[in-house]
């Protein structure tokens, strides 16, 4: 592994289904990539589903605009979620 991918900054993978995502991880955790403490059999993280599915739905479907009331309260709460509040 990558002695500086250790100390970099953190990773994030985005992508869509059937988009190659499986690979993309699969490679990434091969490469050292912490992918979080809880995955399922496909390897996707699943400890922050229960957190972030409101945020997605809402981002969605109603839009939540930068600098917005809702847009301070996720991030409040996604900084609490992280232990940084």
């Amino acid at each position: 592994m990558d002695a500086g991918l250790e100390a970099s900054a953190p990773v994030i993978l985005l992508g869509r289904g059937g988009s190659g995502t499986r690979l993309l991880s699969g490679m990434a955790l091969l490469n050292g990539v912490f992918l979080g403490s809880t995955l399922n059999a496909s390897q996707d993280l699943v400890e922050w589903l229960e957190v972030r599915y409101p945020l997605a739905l809402e981002a969605t479907i109603a839009g939540v605009a930068a600098g917005s009331d809702r847009d301070a309260f996720w991030r409040a709460d996604s900084a609490a979620g992280c232990g940084s509040a």
